[in-house]
């Protein structure tokens, strides 16, 4: 993909970006400097967070308006067989474990393994949850950090086998919200563990 002006990128900025870029500046700036990050972090170009299949078979999901993070996420907990499972979240919620326990319960059938780190610092994390997920986890982390101005606010989730991995990095909490009605956006994509560049 050459610009933004090129497919579902242009659809997506003209419809909801721009729009929220002219009323806003400073949210402009800091939306634009998250971007930047991510892509950086995935060793891409800002664009191609955007592309549909151009870089290592990359998704971009616009929560609910573009589909959700659940579909893709079950679609890979179901077929994984003796794969590994990370997710590391600020918030888990009973909701959000109750809807995933049945493909968990197959990933783990199928030789997977489930690690879990998932934050306390804003006080949104359940003691529900936790309880559910101890007994779905092969290791359970519980990240808090004493410091009042630092939390624990990643939301990522990684399916792996020997072979590839599945990331999903976006804004999406392991709640039912998170994962499906809430207004989130998170980029899905398939990296080859055999390629060096991936």
């Amino acid at each position: 993909m050459d610009s933004l002006s090129d497919g579902y990128a242009a659809r997506v900025f003209k419809r909801f970006f721009i729009p929220c870029f002219r009323a806003n500046r400073q949210y402009r700036k800091l939306f634009l400097e998250g971007l930047a990050r991510i892509a950086s972090a995935l060793g891409l170009k800002v664009p191609d967070l955007f592309s549909s299949g151009v870089a290592h078979q990359s998704t971009y999901i616009m929560q609910p308006t573009s589909g959700n993070l659940y579909t893709p996420l079950v679609e890979q907990l179901t077929t994984v067989k003796n794969g590994e499972l990370n997710i590391h979240v600020a918030y888990a919620k009973s909701s959000g474990v109750d809807l995933l326990t049945a493909a968990l319960q197959t990933f783990r059938s199928a030789g997977g393994h489930l690690r879990v780190l998932a934050g306390i610092d804003q006080k949104n994390t359940t003691a529900e949850a936790l309880y559910k997920l101890t007994k779905l986890c092969d290791e359970l982390y519980v990240v808090h950090d004493s410091a009042f101005a630092q939390t624990y606010h990643p939301k990522i989730f990684i399916v792996r086998n020997a072979d590839q991995a599945w990331v999903a990095v976006g804004s999406n909490n392991l709640t039912r919200g998170g994962l499906c009605t809430n207004y989130e956006t998170c980029n899905t994509q398939f990296l080859n563990l055999n390629d060096t560049l991936d």
